[in-house]
């Protein structure tokens, strides 16, 4: 008997990670007008309900935890909560309040704790223990994006307008809040590096994620791998669509997310072989 991880494409798990663990991975949607996203929008009750009912009719699956991004950013947790209520508490919804595998790294672990023979209660438990410790930093080239999709909010009023501003943003408690303003690219990223080695401690996967040019995120990346003795637990994921059409072109976000078990059967890609010493060996499909 087994429980079943459910997620969001927010999660930006890498596809082999999904693959070898199980995990269902439901895309966010997106209105495409004249080729172009025109809007975004979360995951509704009804597919939600759908893809609960698929899990739990297999006979040996006991329960679905289910993690989505923050609630703040997006209606997807509140339909994840209204589909669970038709199973009798078979399904535990889960706020991540982050983005990105900041708690992507929480369902993959949350899924190993469950291939493990854990108990609903306890893997939602983990998943809940290490979202709530997890963290997301973003540099934006521009503020224009998240305007337009109403994701700054009152974090946009602390720069005046001043558009010309190279932001550095983090995500806590569901919502974007500012942790830098700076005048350049290079600045903003040297402070995102700043900002993710001032929150490591212990165990942690780090990812780098990235829209539009991946050079900036795959120097940053190299340099955390570097600066580690366990470089397959640094990744590079470019941002899923849903997600890069509000934070813009050459953005660069790090997650940080704390591994409650190091010695936990993740996917690890071992340096040598594909994921090697070179940028283009850093991403993760």
């Amino acid at each position: 008997m087994s429980v079943c991880l459910v997620t969001d494409s927010a999660s930006q798990l890498p596809e082999a990670w999904v693959e070898a663990l199980g995990i269902t991975v439901l895309a966010l949607h997106e209105t495409v007008d004249e080729g172009e996203v025109a809007a975004t929008s979360g995951l509704g009750p009804g597919e939600l309900e759908d893809a609960y009912r698929d899990l739990l009719s297999e006979e040996d699956v006991t329960g679905v935890v289910s993690v989505h991004l923050a609630s703040k950013l997006s209606r997807t947790w509140e339909s994840a909560t209204l589909a669970a209520s038709s199973f009798g508490g078979r399904v535990r919804v889960v706020d991540s309040e982050n983005v990105g595998m900041a708690f992507g790294g929480a369902v993959a672990q949350a899924a190993a704790l469950a291939h493990a023979g854990a108990s609903l209660a306890d893997v939602a438990a983990l998943a809940e223990r290490i979202v709530k410790a997890s963290s997301t930093f973003i540099a934006v080239d521009k503020m224009d994006s998240l305007r337009r999709g109403g994701r700054v909010g009152a974090a946009f009023a602390l720069f005046g307008g001043a558009l010309s501003t190279k932001p550095v943003l983090r995500v806590r408690a569901g919502n974007l809040a500012l942790a830098a303003k700076t005048r350049t690219v290079t600045k903003a990223l040297q402070k995102l590096r700043q900002l993710v080695r001032d929150e490591l401690g212990g165990d942690s996967l780090v990812t780098v994620h990235y829209s539009g040019e991946p050079a900036p995120a795959e120097q940053l990346a190299l340099e955390f791998r570097k600066e580690t003795t366990f470089p397959e637990r640094v990744l590079m994921v470019e941002i899923e669509p849903v997600l890069a059409w509000h934070v813009g072109d050459n953005a660069v976000a790090v997650s940080v997310c704390p591994l409650e078990d190091p010695d936990a059967q993740l996917p690890w890609v071992t340096p040598g072989e594909s994921f090697g010493d070179s940028p283009e060996d850093l991403v993760v499909e």
